[in-house]
């Protein structure tokens, strides 16, 4: 971050959203603030390495926690999809967030649609389940289904995720 100060000492808005984007400067409405969300992988972090080795090598289960990422049409699916996830035990909470949109290449075309995105906090040990759970309810062909170790967190959030899962 020493270099933000630098970046933005005396330059206009105009000049600071070219510098950060390489292009033409935002429309007049967009906001001076800035967020930042930083994700860190550490490999395997494919949950297909942990649904494949849910073993530990003293043959304990998995007690990985993850968090899984899923994209849904709309809301309704999506509340769908995690109400069934945590009245199953497949995951102890999941965020449904509104308003994504989301660009990508599917049967040789372009597609953008709008899409919601359900943020689920699981156990490598549940896995398994709640992949086959989201499938089972999702409309896509293909739908997003993809997970990330979480390596830290509040010790007491992270036992509850646990004792919430089966």
């Amino acid at each position: 971050m020493a270099c933000a100060p630098a970046l933005l000492r005396g330059a206009t808005r105009a000049g600071w959203t070219r510098a950060l984007h390489s292009g033409p400067a935002l429309p007049r409405r967009a906001p001076l603030s800035v967020g930042l969300v930083v994700i860190q992988f550490k490999a395997p972090t494919l949950a297909a390495d942990i649904r494949h080795d849910s073993k530990e090598k003293d043959g304990s289960m998995d007690d990985t926690y993850l968090l899984a990422l899923c994209t849904c049409p709309d809301e309704d699916v999506a509340e769908r999809i995690a109400s069934k996830l945590v009245t199953e035990g497949h995951a102890a909470c999941a965020n449904i967030i509104p308003g994504l949109t989301s660009v990508f290449f599917w049967e040789d075309k372009a597609e953008k649609d709008p899409e919601v995105l359900l943020l689920i906090k699981t156990t490598g040990r549940a896995y398994p389940a709640m992949e086959e759970c989201i499938q089972e309810l999702h409309p896509y062909e293909l739908p997003e289904i993809i997970a990330v170790r979480i390596d830290r967190g509040l010790g007491e959030y992270l036992s509850w995720i646990s004792s919430e899962t089966e």
